[in-house]
């Protein structure tokens, strides 16, 4: 199964943040090791211990960390991975790719407006995923800082469609 998972996460390369932390959160949600964000690990090992000198670690596993870190580096470039190497928890890890990578440079910016702006709906094939993937630009645009109002997105949506679709934007513009 986490090979089939594995290929589902992008190999991260800087410019496609938005992309890559929602698919890494759910693939580390798939293999129970999500949780290692939000649980502290034991302070001291004197602490781990219980009154009968049996080593207590709860539902915190030892190698959680570990393999935490280890799975996110491997979706990394390599230029990616050497950034993180001396960071030693996952949530240094996390908070370092996100405060360095996580807003959109303005050339990711105009690239993903010119990619919504050249978006076509084709004319054979069901609109829906053209225009699921210009709300995902519109989406990315509005992380940027772009917020477009929901009036102009369907306007554009509208003017994307096929000579064989213009009836529907004529419906809509009269019914508005």
């Amino acid at each position: 199964m986490s090979s089939t998972l594995d290929k589902m996460v992008l190999v991260f390369t800087s410019s496609n943040w938005q992309q890559w932390h929602t698919a890494m959160q759910a693939y580390l949600r798939a293999q129970g090791q999500w949780f290692i964000f939000s649980t502290p690990c034991p302070a001291d090992e004197t602490e781990s211990w219980d009154e009968h000198n049996e080593k207590v670690l709860g539902n915190y596993p030892r190698t959680g960390p570990l393999n935490t870190i280890g799975n996110i580096t491997l979706h990394m470039s390599p230029l990616i991975q050497s950034t993180i190497a001396n960071l030693a928890t996952v949530k240094e890890v996390w908070d370092h790719l996100k405060d360095n990578y996580g807003l959109p440079s303005i050339s990711s910016t105009y690239a993903e407006l010119n990619c919504l702006l050249t978006t076509t709906i084709p004319a054979g094939s069901h609109p829906a995923p053209t225009i699921t993937k210009m709300l995902s630009n519109f989406t990315y645009l509005k992380d940027a800082g772009f917020n477009f109002p929901a009036l102009v997105q369907a306007m554009i949506i509208l003017c994307k469609l096929p000579p064989t679709m213009k009836v529907v934007a004529q419906i809509l513009s009269q019914t508005a």
